[in-house]
C-alpha cells in the first residue's frame, strides 16, 4: 500500500511538471536590431564554441557567475533542441514582446518579411501561432496558424521607428 501511494504521487508529480503548456497567441511580428541567442545562421563551428562555453560555465559557475542566467537560458535551448531554431519576436500587448523560436516550416512562412520593407509599404504583420512553452521564458511554435499583411507600423526593439532615407 505504501509503494502504491508513492508511486500514485512520483505520477501525478511527474505528469504536472513535465507537461508543457500549449496555446494560441497573436501578435505582430516585431524586428530586434541585437539577438545574443540566435544561432539559426551560425556556422557548426561556431555553434560547436558557444555549446562548450556554456558546458565550461555550467561546469564552474562561480567564475561565471554574472552570466549565469544567459548560460541558463542557453542550457535550456539546448536540453530542448531548439539552439539554431529561427528567433522572432511578437508585440502581443500594449508593452510585452514575446520571443518565439520557429520550426523550420514555420520560418519558411515569414522569412521574407523584412523591416524597411515593411516600413515603406506602412505596413505591419500579424501572425497567429500555436505556441508550446518549453520553460518560464522559452516559447516555440512547430508551425505559422495565420500570416497576415496589414495596415500599420512595424516595430523595431519594440517601439515604432521612422525609416530615413535619403
Amino acid at each position: 500500500m505504501k509503494y502504491l501511494f508513492l508511486f500514485i504521487c512520483s505520477a501525478f508529480f511527474f505528469a504536472c511538471a513535465i507537461k508543457p503548456t500549449q496555446y494560441k497567441v497573436t501578435g505582430d511580428l516585431t524586428f530586434k536590431s541585437v539577438s545574443l541567442t540566435n544561432y539559426h545562421v551560425a556556422t557548426e563551428a561556431q555553434y560547436q564554441d558557444v555549446v562548450k562555453r556554456i558546458d565550461a560555465a555550467l561546469a564552474n559557475p562561480e567564475k561565471y557567475k554574472n552570466s549565469m542566467e544567459l548560460v541558463r537560458f542557453l542550457a535550456d535551448m539546448e536540453k530542448h533542441k531548439i539552439s539554431t531554431a529561427a528567433e522572432i519576436f511578437l508585440y502581443v500587448d500594449t508593452d510585452s514582446i514575446m520571443r518565439v523560436y520557429l520550426s523550420e516550416k514555420a520560418y519558411e512562412k515569414i522569412k521574407h518579411f523584412n523591416y524597411r520593407d515593411l516600413q515603406r509599404e506602412q505596413k505591419k504583420v500579424v501572425l497567429q501561432l500555436d505556441i508550446i512553452q518549453k520553460e518560464k521564458y522559452l516559447f516555440y511554435a512547430e508551425d505559422i496558424i495565420s500570416v497576415k499583411k496589414v495596415d500599420g507600423v512595424s516595430k523595431i526593439n519594440g517601439r515604432a521607428m521612422k525609416f530615413i532615407s535619403n
